[in-house]
């Protein structure tokens, strides 16, 4: 047995040397010197991941990017502070966070009052000027809050449209009916590309004929 045990014993330090196991701990590491790394180290690199998700959540879920921050805080809260570097790290994971959590904040406030804007100026029949709102605080047209409002504008949008395109099939045959169809429109969506212009052209159209009849009178 002995003989056995003897023969395979290079082989065997050579197994334990490549997986990373020897007589003073896991992966070359005494024990102690692996709980520090789980509980400065470790810690601190997993709280510097939620840091950056919340720099990737901020434009599009501000509320989710302060979530990460905030976790990012409780994670260090705990971690043992047995040298100045593993306190500076950890010091500055906190700053960041407030400093996140500030921009978070920040952006959530701006949205809201974007938000406020956007429904004033869409009630006062402005609906590109609210839709233009809406795009210059979200370009990527990520944020979910403003999902519901979005459609509702955009409701109102097609509303006009549905007038516009009553008062196009009309003109011909019977412009005064659709000019009251384009004036319609207009109270819906003042800003409708192109609407004036309809107005305009057919209110002039009308004014025309009717000082040529007078004329023929």
């Amino acid at each position: 047995m002995v003989q056995l045990m003897h023969g395979w014993k290079a082989p065997l330090v050579v197994f334990l040397v490549a997986a990373g196991i020897t007589h003073n701990g896991y992966a070359g590491q005494k024990p102690k010197e692996k709980a520090k790394a789980v509980e400065s180290g470790d810690v601190t690199i997993e709280a510097k991941g939620y840091l950056d998700q919340s720099d990737r959540e901020l434009e599009c879920s501000p509320e989710t990017a302060k979530s990460w921050a905030e976790k990012a805080t409780r994670t260090v809260d705990g971690a043992t502070l047995r040298d100045q570097k593993t306190r500076d790290i950890v010091g500055d994971i906190k700053s960041d966070s407030l400093t996140k959590r500030a921009a978070a904040e920040s952006r959530i406030s701006h949205l809201s009052q974007v938000a406020n804007q956007a429904r004033s100026v869409a009630k006062r029949t402005r609906v590109e000027s609210a839709q233009g709102l809406l795009r210059e605080a979200d370009a990527k047209e990520c944020y979910a809050g403003f999902r519901y409002l979005r459609n509702k504008i955009a409701q109102q949008q097609e509303r006009a449209l549905d007038s516009i395109r009553m008062g196009d099939a009309l003109l011909d045959t019977q412009p005064k009916k659709a000019l009251s169809y384009y004036r319609k429109a207009q109270k819906i969506d003042s800003e409708y590309p192109g609407l004036d212009q309809k107005i305009q052209w057919v209110s002039r159209s009308r004014r025309n004929r009717n000082s040529r009849r007078t004329y023929e009178n």
